[in-house]
């Protein structure tokens, strides 16, 4: 009985996970098994959910040393809609991109709204990529909208705290408002580094030697196992990203 096997490298942080595979002779009990199995994994590894995209993105192309910032809103600017947040916060992100590239550096960021839960003010959230004086260039763009802002490091809370923490409002309310996303990245952002293939039944997965285990599963049924694992690699064995390709510049229409 062979097990296939999908390795997720997000930067520092490793998904990997391993499952037994249906056979051409297995009993139809033994194929509907492992078929749950391979569901099973591949959810484990692939998962839908808003936060667990977050975490692996952030895990990605963020080390800890880099900031999660959060940006509300006075009074008097406050917006009363989504697209006129929107439009805010496209104005600051090009006034901070044209700041990273004086400083030679190449702005990297994922941007959450909210405003549908608690007191329901529109205030937004984003991951960036520090530089030198980063605070005090993101206080000078955003000192046209509001004056208080609070910025932390990653490795306050560490990725997987934050994604669900940037990611609440999608998971309190179960469902997004009427054209909003859970997140916007920026388009240099790189994508995890995935490896999938077939071994042997008694191969299990083996972190490299180093590495911190934060999660290790193993569910066994009668016909097949599932074995998920999620670790932080030593910094030698981190897998170089891989970029997105370039993306061609998007075609304004004629009025």
């Amino acid at each position: 009985m062979a097990k296939r096997y999908t390795y997720k490298y997000c930067g520092r942080y490793f998904y990997g996970v391993s499952y037994s595979m249906p056979g051409a002779s297995d009993s139809q009990d033994a194929k509907r098994d492992r078929q749950r199995c391979v569901s099973e994994a591949r959810q484990k590894i692939n998962d839908k959910r808003a936060a667990v995209q977050f975490e692996q993105i952030m895990a990605t192309n963020f080390t800890s040393s880099d900031l999660v910032v959060t940006l509300t809103y006075r009074d008097e600017a406050l917006p009363t809609t989504l697209d006129a947040a929107k439009k805010n916060t496209k104005k600051f992100l090009s006034m901070l991109r044209q700041s990273y590239r004086l400083a030679g550096q190449e702005l990297k960021y994922l941007l959450v709204h909210e405003g549908s839960h608690g007191d329901h003010r529109m205030h937004h959230h984003i991951v960036v990529n520090a530089i030198p004086d980063v605070q005090e260039i993101i206080r000078g763009h955003w000192a046209k909208w509001g004056d208080n802002l609070d910025f932390s490091r990653i490795d306050l809370k560490g990725y997987t705290a934050w994604a669900k923490y940037l990611c609440k409002e999608l998971l309190h309310t179960g469902r997004l408002r009427p054209g909003q996303h859970a997140w916007s990245p920026s388009r240099n952002l790189a994508r995890p580094v995935v490896e999938q293939g077939e071994c042997s039944d008694i191969m299990d997965i083996s972190p490299p030697p180093g590495s911190v285990v934060l999660e290790n599963e193993t569910t066994t049924t009668e016909y097949g196992a599932i074995h998920f694992i999620k670790c932080i690699l030593p910094t030698w064995a981190v897998k170089p990203v891989q970029q997105k390709p370039p993306q061609k510049p998007r075609r304004r229409r004629k009025k």
